[in-house]
């Protein structure tokens, strides 16, 4: 019987595919408090020109950094927090929304962060 994955389980917010099921099984509903957080996965190309990469399980990555995301209202909105990956280590927390293929928002210090989805 054939296999397919089924993306219906919430992990910090996001979704990742949590299990193979026989084809011909119902699928599950999406909760409806959670349609719309998958808006953030893909590679964005970020205000300082590097690529971060946002997973469905989560976890984000960056040249140097290194977290995970969560989302805080399935409109868009999202709340990143990083971790430096070599040397003293540094965080940061970055509260954005996605519109389209833009993101933008403010870090723990009010500093304005951007980025567009890389297409």
């Amino acid at each position: 019987m054939a296999q397919r994955n089924i993306c219906n389980e919430p992990i910090t917010g996001a979704w990742y595919c949590c299990r193979a099921e026989a084809a011909g099984d119902s699928l599950p509903a999406i909760p409806s408090n959670l349609k719309g957080c998958g808006v953030i996965v893909g590679s964005w190309i970020w205000y300082s020109g590097g690529q971060v990469v946002f997973s469905k399980w989560g976890r984000c990555s960056a040249k140097g950094w290194t977290g995970e995301w969560k989302c805080l209202d399935p409109s868009g909105r999202f709340e990143i927090r990083w971790t430096s990956d070599g040397g003293p280590k540094d965080e940061a927390i970055d509260t954005v929304n996605i519109k389209g293929d833009n993101m933008s928002g403010r870090n723990q210090y009010g500093k304005r962060v951007t980025a567009i989805r890389k297409q």
